[in-house]
């Protein structure tokens, strides 16, 4: 089966052919799932990839192990040359706080 295809999966990805890598993430990021984002976020990315879209509008919960692994992927696709940015969606369940440190760790699509 593909990994994409899982429902159960916290993070699903998208490779389109214009470089851009779509990472869909559903549920709570949190010290119990945030190492499969970190994880599942890169795996497989392409070499010419330039850019990673965080789709967290299905985020249900962002505690500071999912920011902090938000984080990391950033930094990492930073050193990497990859662009990286995020989307939240209108109404999202997370904290006005959680929303405010996201947007100084990730540009946001507006």
């Amino acid at each position: 089966m593909d990994r994409d295809q899982h429902p159960q999966r916290l993070v699903r990805t998208l490779d389109r052919a214009d470089g851009v890598r779509v990472v869909t993430v559903v549920g709570a990021i949190d010290v119990f799932s945030a190492g499969e984002l970190n994880r599942d976020a890169v795996a497989g990315l392409p070499t010419d990839a330039r850019e990673i879209v965080l789709d967290l509008e299905a985020v249900s919960f962002l505690d500071s192990a999912g920011i902090s692994a938000i984080v990391k992927l950033v930094r990492q696709m930073r050193s990497q040359s990859v662009a990286t940015r995020a989307s939240l969606g209108e109404e999202t369940p997370l904290s006005e706080t959680i929303v405010d440190l996201l947007h100084h760790v990730v540009p946001f699509d507006e």
